[in-house]
């Protein structure tokens, strides 16, 4: 019976690696986005409505701690030719990636347990966030989106999900880990 099971588990797998093969219309170009070094693990990825493409990577490996002086967040132009990067000595492990419509770039930091804001230029404007469950604490932000109308951010995190409102002098960060005001 043991060995039906992982017969039928490992069909399973192979019909759903088939499955996600055969539907996606991406795939993978070797050489695209040269960094001058090895890539490390990437989960930021973001399109402008220009076509470039915003990366943040960690450091070579899935850290940078120990790799201060590496950059982890580039610019690509859609060949794949970068036009900017910064990050060195900035983050531990970059997450997630968003710009808004004011051309401010947020990145998450999940080992940092924060959000790092910077301007169009790429000068910093703020971090905020520490480790834990409280108002204005993560467990590991993972992605964010901004409704631009309103400023609000949305924040996943390992744990959950997370709603911040950005005051008008985007310094002013109220917290509300409850959508509905229950929290």
């Amino acid at each position: 019976m043991k060995q039906f099971r992982i017969l039928i588990g490992g069909a399973a797998c192979a019909l759903a690696v088939a499955a996600i093969a055969g539907f996606h219309p991406y795939q993978a170009q070797t050489g695209w986005g040269d960094i001058g070094r090895e890539w490390g693990s990437t989960s930021a990825v973001y399109t402008t409505p220009e076509g470039n493409v915003w990366v943040a990577e960690r450091c070579g490996e899935n850290t940078c701690v120990g790799h201060e002086d590496l950059d982890t967040v580039f610019l690509f132009d859609p060949e794949g030719n970068l036009l900017r990067s910064f990050g060195a000595g900035l983050f531990v492990w970059p997450h997630g990636i968003h710009v808004d419509n004011d051309g401010n770039v947020w990145v998450t930091d999940g080992d940092n347990h924060c959000i790092h804001k910077f301007d169009r230029n790429l000068n910093y404007i703020v971090s905020f966030g520490r480790q834990g469950e409280g108002r204005g604490e993560f467990q590991s932000p993972r992605g964010l989106a901004i409704w631009r109308r309103f400023g609000q951010v949305f924040v996943a995190e390992e744990g959950g999900a997370q709603y911040y409102w950005i005051g008008i002098d985007l310094l002013d960060v109220r917290v509300d880990p409850d959508p509905a005001g229950r929290g």
